[in-house]
């Protein structure tokens, strides 16, 4: 069976319904594909720093982060935020193993330069990730990795789940805030269905795409050279996962066969 990689974004998941994990099962049967869950969780990672009076620095929407920012990223990652999503799937039925991108060393990084203690993914071991897969357990993966000295790294969701479905072959769905990549500038607003590299890199340069989405799309672009399509879903929309799994509708979609190489 393939499999889908669903990024779900960390400033969802106090609003996802039990449906919305209810309907993950409907993927398997509807999509026949196996899902792997890559989440994220800032807001979450910001109370804790609020609490500590840590200040929140983002630069081109990668969280800058010192040695405490990167101790507080692993304990809310890793922990609270994981557990609670493998506590909603087995809710809805679906057996869920919580890990990290530090176990097995799954996720090989590198430090950004400039940002801290911040990994940039380099290589993925699927093995426990198949491993898990293979026992009929969805995996649940915190994007937290290990410094070569031992000391956690932050690394982005969004670029995680590019590199896990990249390097498994899969199709990627990112769960955002929004319906997906927007031309907010326009009037009216407009919400573009389909984008290829090309376009998207322009769109990043006129500061269509900004913040946050920047690593998004690049994710996505990343993640489509390998598995053939990308596609971001409104996670506030409760009927836009039901959609897609009924018919794969919905969304902006990237497609492998859609990217400019220049």
């Amino acid at each position: 069976m393939k499999q889908v990689v669903i990024k779900i974004g960390g400033s969802l998941l106090q609003e996802l319904p039990a449906a919305f994990y209810q309907t993950i099962n409907r993927i398997k049967e509807e999509r026949n594909l196996e899902p792997v869950i890559v989440h994220g969780g800032g807001p979450a990672v910001n109370e804790l720093l609020q609490v500590q009076k840590i200040d929140p620095i983002f630069q081109d929407g990668l969280r800058v982060t010192c040695r405490d920012t990167a101790d507080v990223c692993e304990k809310v990652l890793s922990g609270s935020v994981n557990k609670q999503i493998v506590r909603c799937l087995q809710a809805a039925g679906i057996s869920a193993a919580g890990i990290s991108g530090a176990d097995a060393g799954m996720l090989e990084t590198e430090a950004r330069r400039g940002l801290g203690y911040v990994g940039k993914v380099t290589r993925v071991n699927t093995s426990v990730i198949d491993a898990l897969l293979q026992a009929g357990i969805t995996p649940v993966i915190s994007p937290v990795s290990t410094a070569d000295d031992g000391v956690p790294l932050n690394v982005n969701a969004d670029e995680a789940a590019g590199a896990v479905a990249a390097a498994m072959e899969a199709e990627l769905l990112f769960i955002t805030d929004v319906a997906g990549v927007m031309n907010l500038e326009a009037v009216p607003a407009y919400l573009y269905s389909e984008l290829n590299g090309e376009e998207a890199e322009s769109l990043i340069g006129s500061g269509i795409i900004s913040g946050g989405m920047i690593p998004k799309v690049r994710a996505a672009l990343q993640a489509a050279e390998a598995s053939g399509k990308t596609v971001m879903l409104d996670g506030k929309n409760p009927e836009a996962l039901a959609a897609w799994a009924a018919d794969g509708s919905g969304g902006t979609t990237l497609r492998k066969d859609m990217i400019a190489h220049g």
